[in-house]
């Protein structure tokens, strides 16, 4: 049978989940371009392509559960209450 959510529900989380994958991906890519432009530009060592593969993808796994998991959280506590009349869960 159905898993209990919504068209509206699923489009959220499936939007959701592009969201974090598209910032995620532009950060990352900032962070990569920012420490290896010297070893593009100059012809350095190749250290700094290693030191800026790592810190690109880093930032874009830290930058995607960052998004996944402190929104989940946040919708949480922004929804409305369950029972009409109840202002807070404490009422």
């Amino acid at each position: 049978m159905g898993s209990g959510r919504t068209q509206a529900e699923r489009d959220a989380v499936t939007l959701e989940i592009a969201f974090a994958l598209v910032s995620a991906g532009v950060l990352a890519g900032c962070a990569f371009f920012a420490l290896a432009s010297p070893a593009l530009l100059w012809h350095g060592s190749p250290v700094w392509m290693q030191h800026a593969q790592w810190v690109g993808s880093t930032v874009f796994i830290g930058r995607v559960l960052w998004v996944l998991l402190t929104w989940r959280w946040r919708e949480r506590d922004w929804r409305q209450p369950s029972q009409p009349g109840r202002t807070s869960p404490d009422s």
